[in-house]
Formats: C-alpha cells, sequence, structure tokens
C-alpha cells in the first residue's frame, strides 16, 4: 500500500471519528442546552419562591409583633370584668410586699357620661382596701400596685398608726382600674 492510500485511510477514519462524534455530540449539546435552560428557569422560580417566603416571614413577624403588642394592652386594659383577676393580683402584691390585706371592696362604675349620647367602651373598677404592715413594706405595695400592667390610679390614701411604737400602719387606699366592655 502506497502512502497516498494509507492517508486517505487515515483521513477517512478521521472523518468517520468526527462525523460520528458530531452526530452523537450534537444531540447531547442541544439536550444539555435545554437542561441548563430548565436549570435557569428553576433557578428564577427559586428565586421568586425565596422572595415570596422571606415576604411571608415579614408578615408572620410583623402579626407576632401585633400579637404581643395586644397582649400588652390586653393586661393594661383588660377584655374581661371578672373581678377575681384583679384580687389575685391585689392578693399576690400583698404577699410579694409582706402586707396584710384587711378588706378589699370593689364598686364597678359605669364610665358613660350621661350627657353624652354615645356609650363609653370603658368601665371602671373603684376599689377601696385596708393594708397593714410596716411603712417600708407599704411603700413596695403602693409603689407595686402604681407600676402593675393593669391601668390603675390611686384616689385616695389615708395613713394610720395602729400601735404607739408606729411600727404596724393601716392604710386605707382607694384606687381604680379600668377594663374595655364586651359591647363592641
Amino acid at each position: 500500500m502506497s502512502n497516498i492510500v494509507k492517508i486517505i485511510i487515515v483521513v477517512l477514519v478521521f472523518m468517520a471519528i468526527v462525523f460520528t462524534g458530531i452526530f452523537f455530540l450534537i444531540p447531547g449539546i442541544s439536550n444539555a442546552s435545554d437542561k441548563t435552560a430548565i436549570l435557569i428557569e428553576e433557578r428564577v422560580n427559586y428565586q421568586s419562591i425565596l422572595e415570596e417566603v422571606s415576604r411571608l416571614k415579614g408578615f408572620i413577624e410583623e402579626g407576632n409583633l401585633l400579637k404581643a403588642k395586644n397582649e400588652i394592652l390586653s393586661l393594661q386594659l383588660p377584655y374581661e370584668h371578672d373581678i377575681s383577676l384583679l384580687t389575685n393580683e391585689l392578693y399576690e402584691i400583698a404577699l410579694i410586699s409582706d402586707v396584710q390585706i384587711n378588706s378589699i371592696d370593689h364598686v364597678e362604675i359605669d364610665a358613660s357620661d350621661p350627657d353624652d349620647k354615645s356609650k363609653s367602651l370603658i368601665n371602671i373598677f373603684e376599689t377601696d382596701m385596708v393594708i397593714q404592715g410596716s411603712y417600708y413594706n407599704m411603700l413596695n405595695f403602693i409603689y407595686t400596685l402604681e407600676i402593675m400592667p393593669r391601668i390603675s390610679i390611686i384616689e385616695n390614701l389615708i395613713i394610720q398608726a395602729d400601735n404607739e411604737d408606729h411600727e404596724i400602719l393601716s392604710i386605707f387606699i382607694t384606687f381604680r382600674s379600668y377594663y374595655l366592655k364586651n359591647e363592641m
């Protein structure tokens, strides 16, 4: 065999390999470009889903913040007019302050103005209490009463010594606490 024939055979084999490679590679490249386009589209969809999830998380966080604010406000101005809740709070404050509650009297007052045609949404508990304890324990009780979450205003305060040593004092307290009516 001559060199020309060998070169022709080598060129034909090379061309056959190239055409075979092209024949198998072109569909693979086309298929890969289709898959790349699908991946790019999925990445864009994924990014938009992440943005939507982030936006929804913002709503959830905002909702949780509003819920927390509502809980704080409902402590300050409760929706319930259950007098036992207020009474329990007063006994807890007395226990912490180491004073003795001798009496508690609650009177519910309608906060509506008689001259005004519209009804008020707020009612009042006026509470009269008699407590006994040492001077500093009484101060702790009054201070805690003033800073408790429920909105309350001390209207009247009378201090009286029970004995000659003035170690034990009696205090007559009148204060008002507020709650929202259920009629909304």
